[in-house]
């Protein structure tokens, strides 16, 4: 792995420490002018607005359905950070 993709890794994972395991707002962003699409196409080009805009909008309701099969809000927590790593 070159240095220069090691590091995009780090900085990655450490946006979505410092970002996404903040507790998810229950109020999602509706009538907003980029969709789901282009916010994804963002995320892509590492832009952080967008994966701050994404936990906005859909923070809450991936961890409330993550919470449903683990039953524990530490769990859940794990889990969605491990899903939101991926993405």
């Amino acid at each position: 792995m070159s240095c220069a993709i090691e590091r995009d890794e780090a900085e990655r994972k450490q946006l979505v420490r410092g970002i996404f395991m903040l507790t998810p707002s229950l109020q999602y962003t509706t009538g907003s002018a980029i969709s789901d699409e282009a916010l994804m196409e963002a995320i892509t080009a590492h832009r952080p607005e967008a994966l701050t805009e994404f936990y906005s909008r859909h923070g809450g309701r991936l961890k409330s359905v993550i919470g449903n099969v683990v039953h524990e809000e530490g769990d859940a927590d794990d889990v969605l950070q491990d899903i939101l790593l991926q993405i």
